[in-house]
């Protein structure tokens, strides 16, 4: 499942509501969002997907100002972002996606987190 697309899904406004009052601290800050957005950027140029990285940088955002699913997320991130463009593939919707093999722990534990938030 695209990472992006799971948690839209979920539904962010949703996600928030619940999230008030969680004690999830994170493990990165929320000032490293808009690099997280320029290397979707860049990973969606060098293989040929539609630019998403708005919606991923203000995903990011919304997720640290609601601190849900932080520490899942910093795991997921940090695990997606030294791979090649190579371990990426363009979804159905044409947005690049981690290919099946890559990061899988971290993409369900991150998964996992925001289906139990709801």
């Amino acid at each position: 499942m695209n990472l992006l697309r799971g948690i839209i899904s979920a539904g962010l406004a949703g996600l928030l509501a619940v999230a008030c009052g969680s004690d999830d601290s994170g493990a990165v800050s929320p000032s490293d969002c808009p690099a997280v957005g320029a290397k979707a950027k860049s990973i969606a140029a060098a293989i040929g997907c539609k630019d998403n990285s708005a919606t991923i940088t203000s995903t990011c955002q919304q997720l640290y100002a609601a601190k849900l699913c932080t520490n899942e997320w910093a795991g997921l991130i940090n695990c997606i972002s030294p791979k090649p463009n190579s371990d990426f593939q363009c979804d159905t919707n044409n947005e690049f996606e981690p290919k099946s093999t890559v990061c899988v722990a971290e993409q369900t534990a991150f998964n996992t987190c925001i289906s139990n938030s709801n």
